[in-house]
């Protein structure tokens, strides 16, 4: 499984991109989070491949995205994280979180903050966020579904800087 920023080559996967309904309560579909996407540059498209199938969507926010979690400009949030029902079960969101600090290293050299945002609904299903050390910030708002918790992880990269 590897990540990638998304490009109208992969407007296919998108399009057959599959959520169950209550997933949809939740987030938007792909296809809707990439039109975003295109009109604000400071969101990304992230899609997760597997063996070039797309198993795992989400969005990067860069400049503090949607809300101010940070007093950081080099922090992004993470939202409208799914995966593919088809491919439930089978550990992508965890393999998703360990990804993405490489890939933001990569793709955002300078980001140390990476937020992700999580509906309350689900925070007890997120244990692997704990596992790669992200934090419970305390912060909460409101959402469109419910109340929402922000989580945060120091990206290694920050903490390698701080050293030397």
């Amino acid at each position: 499984m590897y990540l990638t920023m998304y490009n109208d080559t992969h407007q296919e996967l998108i399009e057959n991109y599959c959520l169950t309904t209550e997933q949809l309560h939740y987030i938007c579909e792909p296809v809707q989070a990439v039109a975003l996407a295109k009109q604000d540059p400071n969101r990304y498209a992230v899609l997760a491949l597997e063996n070039e199938k797309l198993v795992a969507f989400l969005i990067l926010h860069v400049q503090k995205g949607p809300c101010s979690h940070s007093n950081k400009n080099n922090s992004i949030i993470v939202y409208n994280f799914s995966t593919d029902f088809r491919h439930f079960g089978k550990r992508y969101p965890q393999q998703v979180l360990l990804a993405l600090n490489e890939f933001i290293h990569t793709e955002f050299p300078d980001t140390d903050e990476l937020f992700f945002s999580v509906n309350k609904k689900f925070i007890n299903t997120f244990s692997p966020f704990a596992k790669i050390g992200f934090e419970d910030t305390k912060v909460q708002y409101t959402g469109v579904n419910g109340t929402c918790a922000i989580l945060k992880l120091t990206l290694y990269q920050s903490i390698t800087a701080s050293i030397l």
